[in-house]
């Protein structure tokens, strides 16, 4: 009984929220928004101070939210940087920023590599567990890029307690870069802004983290994770997980395993902490393989090709598919951009899955709107959804959760303007939100619109 009456009190907040979201909607529609284009340029954003997430056990920064900011703005500054190439050098150009990007960029601090670790690091900084971006070290041309400085017995206690977040450990990585690539690309499309360069970045990254998860279903894996435990001599010197998607996969089946069951490490100090794909059950890695399959659709997008919008005369539109790995299995998602009539609407409709659950979970946010009269621009989301209870793989009962923002930025005069927001979730796992349990906070920041 008390399992139905949680259900339906959750039922009935879905429905209030539902019949508020309505009613705001309705005011929107009504009043007459700015006659302006209030996407004069792509923002660049500089959250000066994301609440809880910075004051997490004492001054933790950045976010996961402030390190995909980062990304977004240094892949945009250089896109606007190349732009004004000439078209007859327009594709060598291209492929000149391509390489770049792979085999230089990446591996420096605010690239796509830097933001995929703090992903990581995200995760287990909100309980106080500090650790190490070896971004930082400036191994250009490195195979392998850890997050390191953390000890086993961290890691131990961080599973016993936080079972859900040790399994979001593994898949926070990637998360954060799809979150950088989600954000630059509406930002693209409202702003009319054409990413000739940026989305070889987007495409680059999606497909290699889709490629980090095929090696994860072969015995690659295994050559990798032998030789960083040869190399890794100390607790110290080695990644929180080794290669993120065997131990993505093996704690999201096996979340009451102690830690310690993994045994001592075969240079004697420490556990073996890493997973290889050997150690996976033929189930396991059938699971871990249909995610690679399923990651491939965040290469469905027409961005990605250099089709930034549709217009039919009344309205701009685009759309894109996309594949996250979370908490508790998956999420897979169809996105749709549009704008018209002075509004700039993001709508998502969403599948989770674990084991045996399939639930459905929804979001749409309006950006930068602008009443008549009110000297400020709003963006508002707002999202709903069905998830496992517990965020557990192996549930087979469901918890509907709900979250929320609003945002206010104040013109400065030109191009710059101060902003806050103000957002709210119950339980449940919200891309690029790095808690899994309810929250409330706010962030603070500056933007410019260049």
């Amino acid at each position: 009984m008390r399992m139905q009456s949680q259900f339906h009190t959750g039922l009935l907040t879905m429905r209030r929220v539902l019949r508020a979201g309505a009613f705001l909607l309705a005011i929107l529609v009504s009043a007459e928004p700015c006659a302006q284009s209030l996407y004069t340029g792509n923002i660049y954003e500089l959250a000066l101070f994301d609440y809880p997430d910075n004051l997490a056990h004492g001054l933790t920064c950045p976010s996961m939210y402030q390190s995909a900011a980062l990304t977004k703005n240094l892949y945009t500054a250089a896109n606007e940087l190349l732009m004004p190439t000439p078209k007859e050098y327009r594709l060598i150009i291209q492929i000149a920023y391509l390489f770049t990007d792979s085999y230089l960029v990446t591996y420096l601090p605010g690239a796509r590599a830097w933001t995929h670790e703090e992903g990581h690091r995200a995760v287990l900084a909100q309980y106080g567990i500090n650790s190490y971006n070896e971004v930082y070290d400036l191994n250009i041309g490195t195979d392998s890029i850890s997050v390191s400085h953390v000890k086993d017995a961290k890691l131990a206690d961080f599973k016993r307690k936080h079972p859900a977040d040790m399994v979001r450990l593994g898949e926070a990585g990637i998360e954060a870069e799809y979150q950088w690539i989600k954000r630059s690309r509406e930002d693209y499309f409202f702003s009319g802004k054409i990413p000739d360069f940026e989305h070889l970045s987007w495409f680059a990254s999606a497909l290699n983290s889709s490629i980090y998860i095929y090696i994860c279903t072969t015995s690659e894996a295994d050559t990798r994770t032998e030789a960083y435990n040869r190399d890794e001599k100390t607790q110290n010197q080695r990644d929180l997980i080794g290669l993120d998607f065997t131990a993505w996969v093996y704690d999201l089946y096996r979340p009451d395993e102690p830690y310690e069951k993994r045994g001592r490490h075969e240079l004697g100090d420490g556990y073996d902490r890493y997973i290889k794909h050997s150690d996976l059950t033929a189930e396991e890695r059938s699971y871990l393989k249909q995610h690679f399959y399923l990651s491939l659709i965040n290469l469905v997008s027409p961005q990605l090709y250099s089709i930034n919008s549709f217009d039919n005369g009344r309205m701009r539109w685009n759309f894109a598919l996309s594949h996250n790995l979370t908490s508790f299995g998956g999420s897979s998602e169809f996105h749709l951009l549009s704008a018209f009539k002075g509004y700039n609407l993001v709508t998502v409709m969403r599948l989770y899955h674990n084991e045996s659950l399939y639930l459905p979970g929804a979001e749409m946010a309006l950006r930068r709107y602008k009443f008549s009269s009110i000297p400020l621009l709003f963006d508002a989301y707002a999202a709903i959804w069905l998830q496992p209870r517990d965020q557990m793989f192996h549930e087979k009962n469901f918890t509907p959760g709900i979250a929320s923002e609003i945002k206010c930025a104040y013109p400065l005069g030109g191009t710059f303007e101060i902003y806050t927001s103000i957002r709210a979730k119950s339980e449940g796992w919200l891309a690029g939100e790095v808690s899994l349990k309810q929250m409330a906070g706010f962030r603070l920041g500056v933007q410019s619109l260049l």
